[in-house]
């Protein structure tokens, strides 16, 4: 919003006569357009009706732009209405697991980087072993390089979740005096978040995934499987790949209250049935939400 008012203040005053007294841009109703459908998330489709009294090509540009920009459908308020119900549905099913996932943030950290790209049952041996070889994060602070790539190799990517790994520890050991992430627990959430996605190898799934749960804070992490089954329930629009903006929005429409619940449990069903290639739809606890389950329930029953 502030890059918002950024562009309003600029267009109301680069728009000058002759005399150079500023005066209202011609473009400046295109930009409450735009304000009044980013502030109100107004759908394309109540538009199309007003479409044929608009004559101006600027006007049609901007609401395709806009509506693009949301990535959302048209099923706003019909999410709002579910997620309560969805959420209970994957709470009752999965009854909230913990994951594996750990209370200290800077293990969380490790567990985190370890699940990139590794599966589960694998990185979970791997983070293991490494907190056997490495009991205190003291020990892989002063430990070489290649002896915390040794003891990653199971995870893939080795050598370069070593050197993050390295570069991590330094730069805490400058900025808090200790090879810890405790500092951050006064943080409020926006200067926490900014300084773990300012941490190398980190981005803002793996700052949420600490932030929630080591920090206890209501955050909702857009992992991959959070982001194919908010697809599949047609939250996001088809064909929607993700982005920063995309996890920040489905962030915003999650109430406070739901989203660890509903990150966990969204984490299990992944797992267990709602997964990439052979999803297990006819099980499905939350099948009549889903359109993409429904179809491909109703495709199976056909072959």
């Amino acid at each position: 919003m502030d890059k918002f008012i950024n562009r309003l203040s600029t267009t109301l005053f680069s728009h000058k006569t002759p005399s150079q007294q500023p005066t209202c841009s011609p473009a400046l109703p295109l930009l409450f357009l735009e304000y009044f459908l980013r502030r109100f998330a107004v759908t394309y489709t109540t538009f199309a009706v007003l479409h044929p009294l608009v004559s101006s090509a600027a006007f049609t540009l901007v609401i395709s732009q806009t509506y693009n920009i949301m990535n959302f459908s048209d099923n706003a308020m019909k999410i709002n209405k579910n997620i309560f119900a969805i959420n209970k549905l994957l709470e009752d099913a999965y009854h909230s697991p913990r994951l594996g996932n750990k209370k200290n943030p800077l293990n969380e950290l490790l567990y985190i980087q370890l699940s990139l790209r590794t599966t589960g049952p694998s990185f979970g041996r791997v983070y293991a072993g490494f907190k056997r070889v490495f009991p205190r994060w003291e020990d892989v602070y002063e430990a070489p390089q290649k002896e915390i790539a040794k003891a990653l190799f199971n995870a893939g990517l080795s050598n370069q979740k070593a050197a993050n790994l390295k570069r991590i520890l330094r730069r805490l050991k400058m900025d808090f005096g200790k090879v810890s992430l405790e500092p951050l627990r006064v943080y409020e959430d926006t200067t926490m978040e900014g300084y773990l996605c300012s941490l190398p190898g980190l981005g803002k799934k793996s700052a949420r995934c600490i932030m929630l749960y080591s920090f206890d804070r209501k955050v909702f992490p857009v992992d991959a499987h959070c982001f194919r089954i908010v697809r599949r329930l047609g939250w996001i629009r088809p064909g929607t790949k993700y982005s920063d903006k995309v996890a920040d929005r489905l962030q915003g429409m999650i109430p406070k209250e739901l989203r660890y619940s509903l990150h966990v449990n969204m984490v299990a069903h992944g797992r267990a049935i709602c997964s990439e290639r052979f999803p297990k739809c006819n099980i499905c606890p939350i099948l009549k939400f889903s359109r993409y389950g429904q179809k491909h329930v109703l495709s199976k029953g056909k072959s």
